[in-house]
């Protein structure tokens, strides 16, 4: 009687005790482009899945040591690149005269704000994502172009 009983106890133990593999690609979408401090830890990253484009950045304002937001919009791939060219041609249109431009776009899970600017000689694109439901602004590490281009995958297809 005392060994039915105890089989009787292994039996959840071995039905239960199931581990299944799956694959991060399945799970968090295809990597496009991800950009790296100089520690190696992600900074920004962007992936696809099923037409959704989700934007995984490091928050800036160090209420935590490492702290991550992200935003995510449904478009197809040609309104990615629109994205794409969007932030490109304003990031080009800064200048010696023109120091600063900001613009805003409103996306489905709260607010981008834009602020394309030139430091040291260079044009930098700073995003700032105010969610829907948090108070507060959370932003991106200042972005050039050459890490733009990183980003948004088109070190193959984009020419200088």
């Amino acid at each position: 009687m005392n060994k039915f009983l105890f089989l009787l106890l292994l039996f959840p133990l071995i039905s239960i005790g199931q581990i299944q593999e799956i694959n991060s690609e399945e799970l968090l979408g295809e990597l496009i482009g991800q950009l790296k401090n100089g520690y190696g830890d992600p900074e920004v990253s962007l992936r696809n899945k099923d037409d959704r484009y989700v934007f995984t950045y490091r928050n800036r304002r160090f209420d935590h040591l490492t702290q991550y937001g992200t935003f995510q919009f449904k478009c197809s791939k040609d309104e990615l690149d629109l994205f794409f060219n969007f932030l490109v041609s304003n990031l080009d249109s800064v200048s010696r005269k023109r120091r600063f431009i900001e613009k805003t776009l409103k996306i489905p899970t709260g607010i981008l704000q834009l602020n394309f600017n030139r430091r040291l000689g260079n044009n930098y694109v700073q995003i700032m994502h105010t969610p829907k439901n948090i108070d507060g602004l959370e932003q991106l590490l200042p972005i050039n172009k050459k890490q733009l281009i990183k980003l948004f995958g088109k070190q193959k297809s984009f020419s200088k």
